[in-house]
């Protein structure tokens, strides 16, 4: 298959994935299987180390927030909905959250300065997207100003690097879907909390 046919799946199943996860919907997370090998294609061809790196925790992320939300479901949490209820993150956490991603910044950029054209961005949008799959687990909203960022990070990357045009188109969309995303939960929480 070619660059661009790769880049091309990757990108329309990107897409549903985060329309699917805007909706809050259980079915984000098989898809969340599934196209993480896609973007893992790109991240090789494209030399973004760190991306294969954040795909591959993807693929065991989905996995286990499939497990969580279905788990949160059933154990009276999340109601009948087809999604656990959407929060705040709790402060307490929101500190270790943050110390965790700076420290996985500078890790993430000494491991790929070498190598990656561009290893601040890269570094920055590799530990935000570990922070918002976590953060998307909890099912806390601030997953999705956490997604904006990064998704305009990689929006720049993988504009900056020919021949690479459809993926930062992908992430260009992602970024207008994560700001859709943020606007549906903030309401879906607005009205959970109303029916308590």
């Amino acid at each position: 298959m070619s660059e661009t046919i790769i880049q091309i799946i990757n990108a329309v199943l990107g897409i549903v994935y985060v329309l699917l996860e805007g909706s809050a919907s259980m079915w984000l997370w098989p898809l969340g299987v599934v196209q993480p090998i896609f973007a893992l294609i790109v991240g090789w061809q494209s030399q973004t180390y760190s991306t294969i790196l954040v795909q591959l925790y993807y693929l065991i992320t989905c996995i286990i927030g499939w497990i969580s939300w279905q788990r949160r479901r059933r154990d009276g949490s999340g109601g009948e909905t087809a999604h656990p209820p959407i929060t705040h993150i709790p402060r307490r956490e929101l500190a270790i959250c943050a110390l965790a991603t700076v420290a996985a910044f500078g890790l993430i950029l000494v491991s790929v300065e070498t190598f990656s054209p561009y290893p601040a961005v890269e570094a920055a949008g590799t530990a935000l997207c570990f922070l918002g799959m976590y953060l998307l687990i909890r099912a806390y909203v601030e997953s999705w100003y956490v997604w904006i960022v990064s998704n305009l990070l990689y929006t720049v990357l993988y504009a900056l690097i020919p021949g690479y045009f459809y993926t930062a188109i992908l992430y260009g969309v992602l970024t207008l879907l994560a700001v859709r995303g943020l606007i549906v939960w903030r309401r879906k929480m607005n009205h959970e909390s109303d029916q308590l």
